[in-house]
């Protein structure tokens, strides 16, 4: 039997091993770990909230209330051989109460495994590259891997709010942040005092974030419009809409869970990055909404998604649903009208027939 030897390439510089060999390491490793957490969503979730929880708790009993949450995947650690997400509590003051540490070991083995693949000599020229050059390459890696873990983080605590709400302060904002530094910080979760969504019913020139971020419980909204109104990352539960119109409202990024919508208009409305969990439409009307994927410099927002909803003589009119995802939900009589859909390997069941 003759068996064929296979030689791998060497790259002579460093640069020309980044770009032909370590990316494509990298894109492998950064697919992984996200295939990781999907994998591992229900298990990694209780451990993170139940992480926060009881710090919270540990801070009540000693009379702080945590008003910011800073949590840090420091560089550092990775070469120290240990895995771990740091949390950094604040109170009001902004005066840090409490450091600790979630540890994700199973991501450091992945992270060992990666590196192994980056160090194999097979793929440059020892006597010219040696291993240590490619350290400056792995800061970027974690800060990717950061952002991973950054939205699972805001998914396990949007989906998880109730359990967490009794812990925290509610007359003052709330921040959960994420971030090599305190002083560099993506926002991942804020919390604002509830107000009262009618009282902004015709208002104009108001500040553009006065209603991002807020909580909305058990509201019944009757008989009236909202119209042009930023309501971007704030959350309803248990709201009846009845009848409604929403009318050019920035959505994005807005969560309903458990609403009711009954005679509701949705009109040039911005649902991109929205989710409606568990929620009824009946006799509705979706007219030239938004609901797809977005990619800016600043930010990305993904596509609208709809799970475990039900759908009764509802319309989409001209909506752009490029992207948009429905898993669980149910549809009786619900039409759609030149309405951009998603490409062909799409799971949106909007474009399976179910209309």
């Amino acid at each position: 039997m003759i068996t064929k030897k296979i030689e791998s390439k060497k790259y002579f510089t460093r640069k020309e091993f980044y770009e032909n060999r370590y990316r494509q390491l990298e894109n492998d490793f950064l697919l992984i770990i996200s295939e990781y957490f999907i994998a591992n969503q229900n298990e990694l979730k209780k451990q993170f909230i139940g992480f926060l929880q009881e710090n919270f708790r540990l801070m009540q009993e000693k009379c702080f209330i945590a008003q910011q949450c800073h949590l840090s995947l420091l560089y550092t650690s990775f070469f120290a051989g240990e895995m771990n997400i740091y949390a950094f509590l604040y109170d009001k003051h902004g005066d840090m109460q409490r450091g600790i540490a979630w540890g994700c070991q199973a991501i450091f083995q992945l992270w060992r495994d990666f590196t192994k693949k980056v160090a194999d000599e097979r793929y440059y020229i020892r006597s010219i590259i040696h291993p240590s050059m490619f350290r400056p390459f792995y800061v970027a890696t974690v800060r990717k891997v950061m952002a991973i873990i950054g939205e699972n983080i805001k998914l396990w605590i949007t989906n998880e709010l109730r359990e967490i709400l009794p812990n925290i302060l509610h007359n003052d904002d709330f921040l959960i942040t994420l971030g090599e530094y305190n002083g560099e910080r993506e926002i991942l979760f804020r919390m604002r005092p509830q107000v009262e969504l009618i009282r902004y019913i015709g208002q104009r020139n108001l500040p553009d974030d006065i209603l991002n971020y807020r909580y909305f419980d058990g509201g019944i909204y009757r008989q009236s419009r909202l119209e042009e109104l930023n309501l971007q990352n704030s959350y309803f539960e248990n709201c009846l809409f009845e009848p409604w119109q929403f009318y050019n409202v920035d959505l994005r990024n807005v969560l309903f869970r458990n609403c009711r919508f009954h005679l509701t208009d949705f009109f040039y409305v911005q649902l991109s990055g929205a989710l409606f969990e568990q929620c009824t439409f009946m006799e509705c009307v979706f007219h030239k909404v938004t609901g797809a994927f977005e990619a800016t410099e600043e930010c990305v927002t993904y596509p609208l998604f709809f799970t475990e909803c039900s759908f009764r003589n509802v319309r989409f009119v001209a909506c752009d649903l490029y992207g948009v995802n429905v898993s669980g939900c149910k549809f009786d009589d619900v039409i759609a009208e030149t309405c951009n859909f998603d490409r062909e390997d799409s799971n949106l069941k909007l474009q399976k027939g179910d209309l």
